[in-house]
């Protein structure tokens, strides 16, 4: 085997570039990626550099399509924070789900009986990993997810949030709200 030289290298990187250039046309919109961003504030701090992406899984449970739509965000420090989102029977097609309002803690006119003893519901679920490994989670707490844009065509999702969350060893809950903008959804 022959190593290049700089010249054929170069040559080679061109070639490669222009290759991928041709394949992504200026009339493809899901070619171009646009730029994600995110802001969340926990109890006071305001965080906006880090890693986001979003992940979705579609079961069917009892009957009902679900759409489970998980946003990563991994802070630079090492903390986690996850956003949630279950929506039953969803009618948007692609890797979104709807539009609207997700509540922490679902109403029963957004829930579905599987069964007897089993419920599902359309709502939201937040978890918080603190640098120390406490998890501060939405159980039994109040807030709102509001999803404002699902983009079918570049797979990406836009919305806001806020309430509280807590720990089982803190006493006060923590206050949490935010804003993601353009998060890719991988399946």
């Amino acid at each position: 085997m022959q190593n290049l030289t700089f010249p054929q290298t170069f040559t080679l990187l061109i070639v490669i570039f222009s290759l991928c250039m041709i394949s992504c046309g200026d009339d493809e919109p899901e070619c171009v990626v646009p730029t994600s961003s995110f802001e969340l504030t926990i109890d006071g701090e305001t965080i906006t550099t880090g890693n986001a992406f979003g992940d979705i899984s579609n079961p069917t449970l009892g009957g009902f399509d679900v759409k489970y739509l998980d946003i990563f965000i991994n802070l630079e420090d090492g903390r986690e924070f996850i956003i949630g989102i279950q929506n039953i029977d969803a009618t948007v097609g692609g890797l979104c789900v709807e539009n609207r309002n997700y509540e922490f803690s679902a109403e029963d006119a957004d829930c579905f009986d599987i069964d007897s003893t089993t419920t599902i519901c359309n709502e939201a679920d937040i978890e918080y990993t603190n640098v120390s490994g406490t998890r501060l989670t939405d159980f039994l707490q109040d807030g709102t997810l509001t999803i404002t844009s699902c983009n079918i065509d570049k797979n990406t999702i836009s919305g806001s949030f806020s309430g509280e969350l807590a720990s089982f060893t803190a006493t006060e809950p923590t206050p949490v709200s935010g804003t993601f903008t353009n998060i890719l959804i991988e399946e």
